[in-house]
């Protein structure tokens, strides 16, 4: 229920004009940069979808050659090597078996350094 005395207003409340005009200052301009991006975007993508025109064809001579009966074709070249890894697929099981051996060296002599300097520290007197 409203008041008799009150009276209820629809519109902006009064401020003075420095407050009002700063945020849409700063908001025209965000509006008017985010328009011009998207302006250029949009003329990118359109410019860029455009097929590009036609080339010209170019008509070449060309001297046609009669074929014999039989015709054979030219000798093959040698063929390439077989890879690595199909003329000798045991090899990656030898290096992953020698790289996991290094590993397992280099663990044990960190674990026996950190055992001889746990072993110093905590030597009774």
């Amino acid at each position: 229920m409203l008041d008799g005395d009150r009276q209820s207003r629809v519109g902006p409340l009064p401020t003075d004009g420095r407050q009002d005009r700063q945020p849409r200052d700063r908001m025209r301009g965000g509006v008017i940069g985010s328009s011009g991006l998207h302006l250029l975007v949009l003329l990118l993508i359109l410019g860029l979808s455009w097929p590009p025109p036609p080339s010209r064809e170019r008509i070449v001579p060309v001297n046609l050659v009669q074929l014999g009966d039989k015709t054979a074709a030219p000798s093959s070249p040698q063929l390439a090597p077989l890879p690595l890894t199909e003329r000798w697929p045991w090899l990656i099981y030898v290096v992953l078996g020698a790289a996991c051996l290094v590993l397992l060296a280099i663990l044990g002599a960190l674990a026996r350094a950190a055992l001889a300097r746990h072993d110093a520290r905590h030597r009774p007197v």
